[in-house]
């Protein structure tokens, strides 16, 4: 067995199945990007959506295994970043 291979199956065996996320992935993401359009009136940015949707990625493998603490971690690592990001372009802006 490949490496790759292994790694894969490390991430099943904690995660669960790749497709069946990405089904989970994409209607959430297709449900938050609906609520911003009708909210906004205009399509997200894709700098937000990205954000987002490294957000609902690991929300999702949250829901597998609610106690993965890598994972809260991630999402706390994103959520600073993703912070920090909208702080230099803000003021930049300014």
């Amino acid at each position: 067995m490949s490496d790759v291979q292994k790694t894969i199956d490390d991430r099943q065996a904690i995660y669960g199945d790749y497709c069946i996320a990405v089904g989970l992935r994409t209607t959430i993401m297709d449900a938050i990007k609906k609520y911003h359009k009708e909210i906004r009136g205009k399509e997200m940015e894709q700098e937000d959506s990205l954000f987002l949707c490294d957000i609902v990625n690991k929300l999702c493998r949250l829901a597998a295994t609610p106690s993965h603490e890598d994972s809260w971690e991630d999402v706390a690592g994103y959520s600073i970043n993703i912070k920090r990001y909208y702080k230099e372009k803000n003021n930049a802006n300014q």
